[in-house]
């Protein structure tokens, strides 16, 4: 009779500390949803942002930050990316990341342009055409808005650490129209120290005309 009794008090014991484990793990999943911003990207451009409460095969439940609770079909879904602090300003307000964050005004640093990323920076002197053709693989095309030079870029990034990235690429350039047979070839390397909000590059490479 005693031992039956020590077993169910073991018995006891056990299913009330997995009961314990599990409402723990409940409320640290709980917390974790609290904390944790996602972007959903829909399918037809538009952008939601908020905290997943729930994710199945079928649909995701998404809490916004003035507490409105939506349902989004997976199938209108693009993409599901993590935000950090970082993404959001001092106001709370989504920033994301520079477009341009890839380059200066005139010269390039170590962060890669995304695969299927481009832009056009509008600068004094004239446009910048830049386009993200593979993993961490750019190129582009940059002129005057008289047409000379026109200059032709290539470059290819690695991450080397948390904030520290290394670019090697290439310039070629023609005077175009202006003098068809005068042109020049520049290799350079690039390192660089930060993100794409702030960061801080040395560049150098030797070029021939």
């Amino acid at each position: 009779m005693k031992k039956l009794a020590l077993t169910l008090i073991l018995a006891m014991a056990t299913s009330l500390s997995f009961s314990q484990t599990d409402s723990t793990a409940t409320q640290q999943l709980a917390v974790k949803q609290d904390t944790v911003l996602h972007r959903i990207t829909k399918t037809d451009g538009g952008k939601l942002i908020g905290i997943i409460l729930k994710q199945d095969s079928r649909e995701i439940l998404l809490l916004t930050k003035d507490k409105r609770e939506i349902y989004i079909p997976q199938h209108i879904i693009e993409k599901i990316e993590e935000l950090s602090t970082s993404d959001f300003n001092n106001k709370g307000v989504f920033v994301g990341e520079d477009k341009f964050a890839t380059r200066y005004f005139l010269t390039t640093n170590g962060l890669p342009i995304k695969k299927g990323d481009h832009y056009v920076q509008w600068n004094l002197f004239g446009p910048d055409f830049q386009f993200g053709v593979g993993k961490n693989l750019g190129i582009g095309v940059m002129t005057t808005w008289l047409g000379i030079p026109l200059i032709a870029s290539i470059k290819k990034s690695w991450q080397l650490g948390d904030k520290t990235q290394f670019a090697l690429g290439a310039l070629v350039g023609t005077a175009s129209w202006a003098a068809p047979d005068v042109g020049g070839f520049l290799p350079f390397g690039t390192i660089s120290i930060g993100d794409r909000k702030k960061n801080l590059a040395l560049s150098g490479g030797y070029g021939a005309v």
